[in-house]
C-alpha cells in the first residue's frame, strides 16, 4: 500500500519500493533500467517543520551494475552524479551517534552523501552492493598474515566493531592496531606550536586490516587532550587492493615519533599516522609493500 511521503517522512532512509515510491522531484530524472537498489534519503529537518506539499527528500541513490547514480536535491532542482564503479577509489563511512556520512573518493572531487544512523543498515547494504562490484575482476589478495587480529587491541569500540566485521562475514586475513596516544609537535611553526601547546592533539586509535579484495582503515574520530567528552565518531575506509599503487612510511616532520604513511592511489593519495615504534603496523606495511600489484 502507498504510504505518502508527509506521512512516512522522518530521520529514515527508505528503499524505493510500491510503498515508498521515487519523489516527484526526481521522478523525470530516474532510469528505465533495473536498479540492484535504490534508496531515497530524506532532508534533515525536524518533522514538524515539514509540510504536505513540500519536496522531503535530499538524495536519491541507484546502485546499477556497473554504475552509482546520485541524484541530489538542490533547491527545486535536480543535480546528477554519475559514477562508473572502476571510477570509486576507496569508500569511507563516518558515523557518530545519529550523523552519518558517506564518501566516495574519485578521480578529482570527493562525492559526499549526509545521512542518519538510525538507518545504518540499509545505508550498509548499498555500500556492500558497490563493495561486490567494484572489485569484480580486482586482485585476489592471497597472501595471509601471520597476525590475523591484532592482539594488544584493548579498545573496548575497536574490540566491538571487529566482532561486528567478523560477524558479517568479513573474511578478515591480517591486521595491525594503533592505541590512542599523545602527539608532540617539533615544527618551526610558531603559530601551530601555540596551538598544540594549548589544545594539544592525540594521534586517535586504529585498527588497519585486509581483506582478500580490500585494505580496510577504521579510525576514532580526531581528538585533542582539552576535549571536554571522549568522542565517539569514527570511520571505515574501504580500498580495494587494484587501486593501491604504493605506499610510503616516512618520519613525520612535524610531531615526533610519529611516521607519515602515505598511500597512494590512482588518482589520489590518502594519509594516515601511526607512532614510528609500532613494529606491527611497520610490518603489516611491509608485507603489502612487497606484493607484486604494487606497480
Amino acid at each position: 500500500m502507498l504510504i505518502s511521503e508527509y506521512d512516512a517522512f522522518g530521520p529514515w532512509v527508505y528503499e524505493i519500493s510500491e510503498e515508498h515510491p521515487v519523489p516527484q522531484l526526481f521522478a523525470p530524472f530516474i532510469e528505465t533500467e533495473p536498479a540492484l537498489i535504490q534508496i531515497k534519503i530524506p532532508r534533515q529537518i525536524e518533522r514538524r517543520k515539514a509540510i504536505p506539499d513540500m519536496d522531503l527528500y535530499d538524495y536519491v541513490l541507484s546502485a546499477y551494475p556497473s554504475r552509482l547514480v546520485i541524484l541530489e536535491r538542490t533547491e527545486s532542482a535536480v543535480q546528477k552524479t554519475e559514477i562508473p564503479y572502476q571510477e570509486i577509489q576507496a569508500i569511507q563511512i563516518y558515523r557518530e551517534f545519529l550523523k552519518g556520512v558517506l564518501a566516495f573518493y574519485l578521480r578529482s572531487q570527493v562525492a559526499t552523501v549526509p545521512f542518519n544512523t538510525v538507518s545504518i543498515d540499509i545505508m550498509l547494504r548499498l555500500v556492500n552492493l558497490i563493495r561486490e562490484h567494484y572489485v569484480t575482476g580486482q586482485a585476489n589478495f592471497g597472501m595471509h598474515f601471520s597476525e590475523k587480529i591484532p592482539q594488544q587491541l584493548t579498545d573496548i569500540l575497536f574490540v566491538n566493531l571487529l566482532k561486528d566485521l567478523q560477524q558479517q562475514g568479513e573474511q578478515i586475513t591480517g591486521g595491525a592496531w594503533q592505541p590512542t596516544v599523545s602527539m608532540l609537535y617539533c615544527g618551526s611553526n610558531k603559530i601551530e606550536k601555540l596551538r598544540n601547546r594549548i589544545r594539544k592533539p592525540l594521534l586517535q586509535g586504529a585498527l588497519h586490516l585486509s581483506t582478500p579484495h580490500e585494505l580496510l582503515i577504521i579510525e576514532h574520530e580526531k581528538q585533542t587532550q582539552k576535549d571536554n567528552k571522549r568522542s565517539y565518531g569514527y570511520n571505515y575506509t574501504y580500498i580495494p587492493w587494484n587501486n593501491l599503487k604504493s605506499v610510503n612510511m616516512e618520519p613525520d616532520n612535524h610531531y615526533l615519533e610519529m611516521t607519515a604513511l602515505s598511500l597512494t592511489l590512482i588518482y589520489r593519495t590518502l594519509s594516515f599516522h601511526f607512532e614510528s615504534g609500532n613494529q606491527s603496523i611497520v610490518a603489516f606495511y611491509e608485507k603489502i609493500q612487497s606484493i607484486d600489484f604494487l606497480t
